[in-house]
């Protein structure tokens, strides 16, 4: 078993350290900079939603028919952003914290009644009119905020009376009339003569009307008190309309004394019921600006609190924005590009390991389905259950197509990406591959899993020191609702979206952008770092999104940097570790940031996450076999590419050879012209011609195709020409030699290969030829001067069918008696079932007109002539059979007439396709 120091060195040790001061630094510091920790859970959500059913309650409203939900949520109108610009992270977390928490609610509980079937949609800022009313708390339970969906004054038309009884406050009217006198008599002893409903109907708002104007019970033994009533309804002014809004706007916001009244709304129509009252701030709060409407009826009942901050803007500008977004985009979609196009060249090359992308991409699958389950984008509330099923039939739809499209593009980028770097640096792939292959218990990936650990420390204490910095620099966090509101668990939902997002953009930026940097730098670990670092800068990898966009980039170039540098140093897996469990402890530092918070659960699990991963990376260690535990991973492609060059060299090899077998050069016999070629069509062909000088100017000439294709079938022609030079010497006749060859050419190839031959002998001396066909094609004879070829096919069995009698008594011999200018071809069938395009063939009679029509050429000429007829006949269809050929053309001796030509050649050396002599 090796020892620990196998695997891990001491600069490995020195990155441990390193890990416990960022862990120390990121627990110490963090809650001094980070605004989450100025909040607490000092509700629950049941008592959020108590104290909110109690306060509609009090102002008339009611709540039985009306599902209810509760969330904490941070940061209305950028007002947390605007405090961390304006005062710096740790002022603004120690203000928080204090009762200015009450008059900033930067976190804040909502509060949301429902129509029962009303979909649970969380609303923007706005609301977005979803629900029937939406009351915000502070922290500590106070109301500070009121929507109501019915304030428009149209509504109020389809109120029913019950609802009119609801909207009387008699406290606010009693502190509105309550001083008065002179007209008006003491209120206690006019209101109680007036019900809420009479009450309702009597008072209404009217911007001609003036602070006092009077209003008269009548006697309450009247007969016509209703009608009375009526016509004495009472108007009620701009000033007693915001002295209402000021009753109410005092006993729920603090600090209400620095607001002033800037606006009053009413209907111009007369008898509107309805008033809106605007207040602004007199002096900003820690440089926060209010701004109040608050909604009154006539009758002295809340409407509406609409709280407002206008706050600076004093983080990333809309301008910057954009350029960020667009560059950002614009990056993802270069690389996206560029390895879709690495990919489909490289898939033509045959260059891409598809059983690692599948692994890629059906795990990455699983985690989107997973992190899509957990997230809670839309819960139904009192839907009908028929309903409920469609909602729940086209998530699932949606989801299946979505992990469809997660499945497909990872596929596409981890297959380009692992090319691109297997090709530059496979020892950066070599504990993904074996993770992939579930090989975890070794020292190389034990290794890999300490050292990611490690590195999330590292990454964690630098991103807090780097807000310890810049502690003006506004740290963006999400608004809206927070974890325990968006993920049905948020450890799970995180890790899963976590995981597929940040493979895929090391994907990009590591396999494919680093491995580039890397080659243009000429292999320069410093240029790689700062390009990537570069890159890096608009794509928003920090955990921390800071402000302005200048200390946004320069955290992600920072972030950039170490992971590229974690790269350079040590592996893709230990990269993906250390980030992802860095990003994930980031976005659950609420659940300890916050005292109460329901994540803390997450928070431990994510704990029990990095201990695990710790402890596999022991047992890698401890378990490991140095050698004999790991087999080392090779792509499929990479194997294939081995053995297709393996398979190359031997095919050259086996080429070498079957040229080294063919005749080296022409025979010289006086007489004759000879010129031979033989073309493969592939890099090794089991087509054979061959010579034998027999002296007494006799040349036996053979030619054969042995069965199949490749370096089998050049073997068993390499064997027959073995046999077949040992018999041409000591058979004179040709049928016998082919019965003898048949012979030992059964004896010693299994059955299923044959060869097809001719084999005959020219005498010069006595102008003939006798040979015999073994199963092969004609010879082609034309004589001088006809123009008329002739077709000669004596019968004959293909050598290695049978054996015997039956194959000896099929053998014919043959001897034509020739003159001089007459041409002998003997050819194989790559000349006569060459095809086109159209499919169509050469043929025999094709090849014996087009030997008529070269037959007055030399027999070298011929040759060349022939073989151009036929390429261009094929066309772009190319050869699909070995291409053979020998031309024998017999010319008149030295000293006869024409023998001159035959005295002056010489003897020329065989090229591969074709000489002669």
């Amino acid at each position: 078993m090796p020892s620990w120091s196998t695997y891990l060195n001491r600069a490995d040790g020195v990155l441990g350290f390193l890990a416990v001061v960022g862990v120390l630094v990121y627990v110490g510091l963090l809650p001094r900079q980070h605004p989450d920790a100025a909040a607490v859970y000092a509700l629950t959500p049941l008592e959020a939603q108590e104290i909110a059913t109690q306060f509609l309650a009090r102002h008339g409203y009611a709540t039985d028919d009306l599902a209810v939900e509760a969330e904490l949520r941070r940061s209305p109108d950028g007002l947390l952003d605007s405090l961390q610009a304006a005062l710096g992270r740790p002022a603004t977390v120690q203000v928080l914290q204090t009762e200015v928490g009450e008059v900033l609610p930067a976190y804040y509980w909502q509060v949301r009644f429902l129509r029962q079937d009303a979909p649970s949609v969380r609303p923007g800022p706005e609301g977005e009119h979803t629900d029937r009313f939406r009351i915000l708390l502070t922290l500590s339970g106070r109301v500070w905020a009121f929507y109501n969906e019915r304030t428009p004054p149209e509504s109020e038309a389809s109120d029913p009376e019950e609802r009119l009884q609801q909207r009387v406050d008699r406290e606010a009217l009693q502190v509105l009339w309550g001083g008065e006198d002179g007209r008006l008599p003491p209120l206690e002893a006019n209101l109680d003569a007036f019900s809420d409903t009479l009450l309702a109907r009597l008072l209404f708002f009217d911007v001609r009307a003036s602070r006092g104007d009077g209003l008269e019970p009548p006697p309450p033994d009247d007969p016509d008190r209703a009608e009375r009533g009526r016509r004495g309804r009472r108007p009620l002014s701009r000033a007693e309309a915001e002295a209402l809004a000021r009753f109410h706007l005092e006993r729920l916001l603090p600090r209400a004394a620095l607001l002033r009244a800037d606006s009053v709304w009413m209907p111009a129509e007369r008898g509107s019921r309805l008033a809106r009252v605007r207040f602004v701030s007199t002096e900003p709060v820690y440089g926060q600006h209010r701004r109040v409407e608050v909604g009154v009826s006539a009758g002295g009942a809340l409407q509406a609190l609409d709280v407002r901050f206008n706050t600076p803007s004093r983080g990333v500008e809309p301008a910057e924005a954009i350029v960020a977004g667009v560059t950002r985009v614009s990056l993802y979609l270069i690389f996206v590009v560029a390895l879709l196009v690495v990919f489909f060249r490289r898939l033509v090359q045959r260059l891409i390991d598809v059983r690692a992308a599948l692994v890629d991409g059906a795990v990455l699958g699983v985690l989107f389905v997973i992190g899509a389950a957990m997230n809670l984008g839309v819960a139904p509330i009192g839907v009908q259950a028929s309903e409920r099923w469609i909602i729940l039939i086209g998530t699932l739809v949606t989801l299946c197509v979505m992990a469809g499209l997660v499945v497909l593009i990872t596929f596409l980028l981890s297959g380009a990406a692992d090319s691109v770097a297997r090709a530059v640096w496979p020892e950066k792939l070599l504990t993904a591959s074996l993770v992939r292959q579930g090989t975890v218990r070794n020292g190389y990936v034990g290794a890999s899993l300490l050292r990611g650990l490690a590195m999330a420390g590292v990454l964690l204490g630098v991103m807090t020191l780097v807000l310890a910095v810049v502690p003006h620099a506004t740290l963006r966090l999400e608004q809206g609702a927070m974890l325990p509101s968006t993920w049905l668990r948020p450890m799970v939902g995180l890790a899963a979206f976590h995981g597929v997002t940040l493979y895929a953009t090391l994907l990009l930026l590591l396999l494919g952008g680093a491995t580039f940097f890397y080659r243009i730098t000429g292999q320069r670990a410093t240029g790689m770092i700062g390009l990537v670092a570069l890159v890096a800068a608009p794509l928003h990898l920090s955990p921390a999104l800071l402000g302005p966009l200048s200390y946004e980039w320069g955290a992600s170039a920072l972030f950039g940097a170490l992971i590229a540098w974690t790269f350079w140093r040590y592996d893709l897996l230990t990269c993906f570790v250390g980030v992802f469990l860095a990003m994930l402890f980031w976005r659950l530092s609420e659940g300890w940031l916050m005292a109460g918070s329901p994540v803390g659960v997450d928070v431990v699990l994510a704990g029990l996450l990095a201990a695990g991963i710790g402890l596999a990376g022991v047992v890698g260690l401890v378990h490991s076999r140095r050698g004999a535990d790991v087999a080392e991973y090779t792509p499929s492609y990479i194997r294939e590419l081995t053995r297709q060059e393996r398979m190359q060299r031997e095919l050259e090899i086996a080429h070498q050879v079957q040229q080294s077998f063919l005749p080296h050069r022409m025979p010289r016999v006086e007489g004759v012209e000879v010129a031979a070629m033989c073309r493969a069509a592939q890099d090794v062909g089991g087509d054979y011609y061959d010579f034998c000088d027999l002296g007494d100017g006799r040349l036996a000439v053979a030619v054969g195709d042995v069965s199949g294709k490749g370096i089998q079938a050049a073997f068993y022609m390499t064997l027959t020409k073995g046999f077949l030079q040992t018999l041409c010497r000591s058979q004179t006749s040709p049928a016998d030699v082919l019965r003898r060859l048949n012979a030992l050419f059964y004896e010693n190839v299994p059955r299923g290969i044959f060869i097809s031959m001719i084999y005959g002998v020219l005498d010069v001396r006595a102008r003939t030829f006798t040979f015999a066909r073994a199963g092969h094609n004609p010879v082609i004879l034309k004589r001088s001067p006809s123009q008329v070829p002739d077709l000669v096919r004596p019968a004959g069995m293909a050598l290695g069918l049978v054996a015997g009698a039956r194959f000896d008594t099929s053998i014919e011999e043959t001897t034509l008696h020739l003159r001089s200018g007459d041409v002998l071809v003997l050819y194989t069938d790559g000349f006569s079932e060459a095809t086109n395009p159209a499919r169509e063939q050469y043929g025999d009679a094709r090849l014996a007109r087009t030997v008529a029509d070269l037959g007055g050429h030399p027999a070298e000429a011929m040759l060349q002539g022939i073989a151009r007829d036929v390429e261009r006949f094929m066309g772009t269809a190319g050869p699909h059979d070995d291409m053979t050929m020998v031309v024998l053309k017999l010319v008149d001796p030295v000293g006869a007439q024409g023998g001159d030509r035959a005295a002056e050649r010489a003897e020329v050396p065989r090229t591969p396709e074709a000489s002669a002599t």
